[in-house]
């Protein structure tokens, strides 16, 4: 992406309602994302986690998450889940939601924010 196809996002991005600062932030994170060839997934479809809740709190945005996703965030922080690939963002797999996530849309996560569940048979 360009300067010219940035700034016209942030524009496209305040029209929205966000602001400068939001739309610099979610334009620096798309970018980051661009290289898909480069990008491999953390975890393999079917992989156990665990939310990684320490890691979610340290996100300079996590003051301006809704209290919908921390209520459901927190609930959860102790729960066990299976990785599903969402169909919506195959190619971008880093960003994956969760087989017994029962919300209306499932919630999608950054690989980041989970963590690793070691199995009991390994």
């Amino acid at each position: 992406m360009n300067r010219e196809q940035k700034l016209a996002a942030i524009r496209r991005l305040q029209a929205k309602g966000h602001t400068k600062e939001q739309a610099k932030s979610m334009i620096a994170q798309l970018t980051s994302f661009a290289d898909k060839k480069n990008m491999t997934p953390d975890f393999a479809e079917g992989d156990k986690v665990m939310i990684d809740l320490e890691s979610i709190k340290r996100d300079a945005d996590y003051p301006r998450f809704t209290d919908k996703y921390k209520d459901w965030i927190h609930a959860h922080a102790d729960d066990v889940f299976t990785v599903e690939f969402d169909e919506r963002h195959r190619d971008l797999p880093v960003v994956v939601s969760l087989q017994e996530d029962t919300s209306d849309p499932k919630w999608l996560f950054w690989t980041g924010n989970l963590k690793a569940v070691e199995s009991a048979d390994a």
